[in-house]
């Protein structure tokens, strides 16, 4: 948990590619969380688990902060594909 940050900073860790599960609950199957590529959100959990939220909170990779970010990428490919 203490490199995760850093892990997700692609910046840094030039990771390619970083999923985050939730394993929290034996009795259920993962839980995907969050994905990124090349430090960029592409899959973000609607009810992130409080956990990942208390962790990523005030840094550049804040819940809220990736939610915009991912909003923005959808409006971006809305218009993408409508030109």
């Amino acid at each position: 948990m203490k490199n995760l940050i850093t892990a997700l900073d692609f910046g840094i860790s030039c990771l390619e590619t970083l999923r985050i599960y939730d394993n929290s609950r034996f009795d259920k199957p993962l839980k995907p969380l969050l994905y990124l590529r090349q430090g960029v959100p592409t899959y973000l959990s609607e009810d992130s688990s409080p956990w990942l939220a208390n962790l990523l909170q005030g840094t550049k990779f804040d819940i809220m902060h990736l939610r915009k970010i991912l909003k923005t990428s959808a409006a971006r490919k809305g218009l993408h594909r409508s030109q």
